[in-house]
């Protein structure tokens, strides 16, 4: 249990249950704050992980065509910024970490990047966007959050600079306007691949994700 020699001595030597309790309590909170570190090193490593994996499927395949997706809706921590396409400023985020810190709390996992206006990210003007990752611990009241999913996405994945990821959005575009989809006035940039892992762009993988809805062409127009 992680007793010294002159603990245990203590503990067999004492006739009452005072030193037995106190020790124990002791040894009860140590255990604590170990368990927490580890599971923070363990969610953070296994979030790490799975990134690795995707990311190593999708350049293998080369899977940059576009598809549908369902994602499941998850809780995610949040800060809005301004933003002028200077990705690894945003994605190194001290001031998101700041934040974080301040709550007692910590990210992992992939990082979200929320457009609210299509229409200005791919004109490329500087615009607020809401920078977003699930947190490793539970939240306290007092923390921003968020819930993503829960919807139908057209999903493409982009490999190489975030300069060149416009290309992945007309992908999206055209291949809603040939499918029939509509898609929504909002982008999710998702970073599977970036700073965090490799400092070549070439190796960068982004994942652009477009809430989209089916066209019912069955159902009249109502200015007819």
């Amino acid at each position: 249990m992680g007793f010294s020699l002159e603990d245990i001595k203590k503990i067999v030597d004492e006739n009452s249950f005072t030193i037995h309790e106190k020790l124990f309590k002791q040894k009860f909170d140590e255990l604590k704050i170990i368990n927490k570190s580890i599971y923070k090193k363990y969610t953070a490593i296994e979030s790490w992980l799975q990134l690795i994996i995707e990311a190593d499927l999708i350049k293998k395949n080369d899977i940059t065509q576009v598809s549908v997706k369902y994602l499941e809706p998850s809780e995610f921590c949040y800060m809005e910024q301004n933003f002028s396409y200077n990705y690894k400023e945003v994605i190194i985020n001290i001031d998101f970490t700041n934040y974080m810190e301040s709550l007692s709390n910590e990210v992992a996992g992939v990082i979200l990047l929320n457009f609210p206006s299509l229409k200005s990210r791919l004109e490329q003007r500087k615009t607020q966007v809401t920078i977003m990752q699930k947190p490793i611990l539970k939240v306290t009241p007092e923390t921003k959050t968020k819930s993503f999913g829960g919807q139908i996405f057209a999903s493409c994945y982009h490999i190489g600079p975030h300069e060149t990821l416009l290309t992945a959005y007309h992908k999206i575009y055209d291949w809603a306007s040939k499918n029939n989809y509509s898609c929504a006035d909002e982008a999710y940039e998702r970073f599977v691949i970036d700073y965090w892992t490799t400092q070549n762009p070439d190796y960068f993988i982004t994942e652009i994700l477009i809430k989209i809805e089916k066209i019912d062409f069955s159902t009249p127009d109502p200015l007819f």
